[in-house]
């Protein structure tokens, strides 16, 4: 998860997507939790004795709500975790996939965000 000490984070934009990288120094997240850490109350192995796992959840409710999708991996050099959120330039008339909830009974909410 997110750790308070962020390495650095950046901005990419082409002509697919706008995406937002944040990369932090922690542990990272065994590879076999990381499907699971949006999942509400989800506390992995790594776990901080203080939360109660719904910070991520509310980071991907909040990105899915912007028209985004939160993408979460350890980073190559095995130094933290990197965090993507992407914005898919929507082609015309199509609706990009991140427009659709990946979670059961909740809709997207709010206008489509593409990139100028």
């Amino acid at each position: 998860m997110l750790e308070p000490g962020i390495v650095r984070w950046s901005l990419q934009r082409n002509a697919q997507a706008l995406t937002v990288y944040v990369d932090d120094e922690g542990p990272g997240i065994p590879e076999e939790e990381i499907p699971l850490v949006t999942n509400r109350f989800f506390r992995g192995r790594n776990k901080s004795p203080l939360g109660s796992g719904l910070g991520l959840s509310i980071v991907d409710l909040a990105v899915h709500a912007s028209g985004a999708r939160l993408v979460l991996q350890n980073r190559g050099d095995a130094s933290g975790l990197r965090a993507q959120i992407v914005w898919e330039r929507a082609q015309d008339g199509e609706i990009p996939p991140s427009q659709t909830s990946h979670r059961p009974g909740l809709k997207r909410l709010g206008p489509h965000l593409s990139p100028a």
